[in-house]
């Protein structure tokens, strides 16, 4: 019981509701939104590329089950760190 109560006053203080963090309130504010925008649009580009892939390589000519999993996840990961890096620095100013 102690340690769990040692844990949520630490948790508490270092969290935007604690009195530690009252000048960064703002900036915990604007980091939330980068990364919900970032989950958001990130969702939406593996949604498009999973699907547009396949159907280009089927028009090419090629098995669309080459373009499976390992090769969009590559594309998706690439393109959601660009576009969490581009969000941050927009927002950011970083």
């Amino acid at each position: 019981m102690l340690r769990r109560g040692a844990v949520g006053r630490v948790l508490w203080q270092n969290s935007a509701g604690g009195p530690a963090a009252h000048g960064q309130q703002q900036a915990t504010v604007t980091v939330a939104l980068v990364v919900c925008l970032t989950m958001a649009i990130t969702v939406l580009l593996a949604k498009t590329v999973g699907c547009i892939l396949p159907i280009t390589a089927k028009r090419l000519g090629f098995d669309p089950a080459v373009m499976a999993s390992p090769f969009i996840t590559t594309i998706v990961d690439a393109l959601s760190l660009l576009v969490y890096f581009g969000i941050a620095k927009v927002l950011l100013g970083v």
